[in-house]
This record gives structure tokens, sequence and C-alpha cells, in this order.
């Protein structure tokens, strides 16, 4: 049994959202009555290759084929993951459940989710198995989404108001938010693995436990999307622009990745070679 299945085995369930990421890393997608859960966990979701074209701001990108003069802006199915469904936070019960999805057809070719399950299932193919995790750095703000833009994006105030790598301090007088994001991970089955203030005026790191398959990357985009919905939740605004500014640090997300082959022995380990890599 699955999350999916007991949320429609349960008579008081009404709503669930129906996600999938876009090529920008942002959930798109809808909420859904129980009802049309149920006919779309067997024939899937309507929804247009267009919207793997929008940037943030719902800009159109050009995609050809998919939304210039040869695109007919047409709904493509999207199929769900019952293996990816979670909680919500901040939903009362009934109206919680999540559940991810990705394009099937020739959308499959543009969907993120469905690409990278046609890379692991090529590594699988050749003997190859990957496990990997990722740190997610990004700057939080003192500023909500309209005291931005009043300044233009510039001079904005950063939480913290100097560098301050793994200092305690800044952790203690933000436990608040600190808090908050390890508590949206449990309904998201987030693996976060750490937290601490990084290099540069309110940067911030969470980490992400290695795993395999498409739940580490499923949960670095999560952890991404309600990071933001939390800061905005809070009056407070987030970027994970490598550099949000001329003056700032730098920051990014990074990978680390290990190859085993079907014996479960690293392809990577070499102990004649130099830190036996």
């Amino acid at each position: 049994m699955t999350l999916v299945d007991d949320f429609l085995a349960d008579p008081a369930s009404r709503f669930a959202t129906v996600a999938m990421a876009d090529t920008n890393g942002l959930l798109r997608g809808q909420m859904v009555s129980a009802s049309a859960l149920r006919g779309i966990a067997k024939n899937g979701m309507g929804m247009a290759p267009a919207q793997l074209s929008l940037d943030p701001t719902d800009v159109l990108l050009n995609l050809p084929g998919v939304n210039d003069a040869t695109g007919d802006f047409h709904d493509d199915p999207l199929k769900i993951d019952p293996a990816s469904a979670r909680r919500l936070p901040w939903a009362k019960p009934g109206h919680d459940l999540l559940v991810l999805s990705n394009f099937t057809g020739e959308t499959a070719d543009l969907c993120p989710r469905s690409i990278l399950s046609k890379v692991l299932a090529r590594a699988a193919k050749e003997g190859l198995f990957p496990k990997y995790g990722m740190e997610l750095e990004y700057t939080l703000f003192n500023e909500t989404p309209e005291s931005a833009a009043a300044k233009g994006y510039r001079n904005l105030t950063p939480a913290t108001q100097h560098a301050s790598h793994d200092l305690i301090l800044y952790q203690a007088v933000q436990t608040e938010w600190y808090e908050a994001v390890a508590a949206i991970c449990e309904p998201l089955k987030i693996d976060l693995a750490k937290m601490h203030e990084e290099i540069g005026a309110g940067f911030m790191e969470a980490c992400i436990g290695a795993g395999e398959g498409l739940e580490p990357a499923d949960q670095l985009m999560l952890l991404k999307n309600f990071i933001r919905a939390l800061a905005l939740r809070q009056g407070k605004s987030v970027t994970f622009m490598p550099r949000w500014s001329e003056q700032a640090d730098s920051q990014s997300i990074h990978l680390h990745i290990s190859l085993k082959d079907k014996a479960g022995t690293s392809v990577f380990w070499d102990e004649r070679e130099k830190n036996g890599v």
C-alpha cells in the first residue's frame, strides 16, 4: 500500500496536489479532488508541455515545436509516481497529499524527471548504480518580495550582516528558521542530513542525505521549492543565485556521487592511485 492508496481509501480525503518539476526546478501542478485522483492514477492527467517553457515569472521561453509557430499548445499526459507521494507542510489532513509526476510520450524528452529516469536506466543497463547526495546553498534576506522590488533588488538586507561560516551564534539567533526548515522536511520525506551557516552574509546550507534512484533529486527539488515557500510565509525572501550581487560571495549546489557495479564494488576506488581514486 502506498500513501496514494491510503488517501483514496480514506473517506475523509478531499484534495491532493499532483505536481511536476519544470525546467527551472519549480513545482507546477494542480489540486485535484480525491475522485479525480482515482482516475488520474489510472489514466494520467493532461498538462500542456508549454509549462516546461515558462521561466520563474511565467515568461514563455522559446522551445521549438512546443510554443513556437509550429506548436499547438496541446496537453500531454502526466503519469503520477505513487512511490513519490508525501505530505504537504501546513496543509490540513485530507488536503495534504502531494504526489509527483512526469510527462510521458514525446514530451518526456524535455521533462527533467523523465530525463533523469532514462539516465538512471541507461546506467543500470551498463551495470552501474549511482548513489548521490547534494548540498543546497542559499541566501536568506530580511526582505519581503515587495521591499526587495522597491529597492530594485539592490542593497538588500541579508539575514546576517557578515560572513559567518559555521558560526553557532547566528545559528542560535535564527533558531526558529532552522527548526522550521527541519519541520517541513518531515512530511515532505526529505532526508535532511545537516544545516549550517555558510560563507557570506545571510548564506546558509542544507544537505540532502545520499540515496539512490530519483529520490535524492526529488528531495532537492522539494527542498528548494518549500524553503522558498517558508521564507514567503515568514515575510522573508530567499535566492539560490550563484551570486546575487557583485559584492556577495558565490554559492552553489554541490553534488556528491559514488558509483558501484553489480557486485557493489566502487568503480571510483583504486588503492594503487593517489588518494585511492
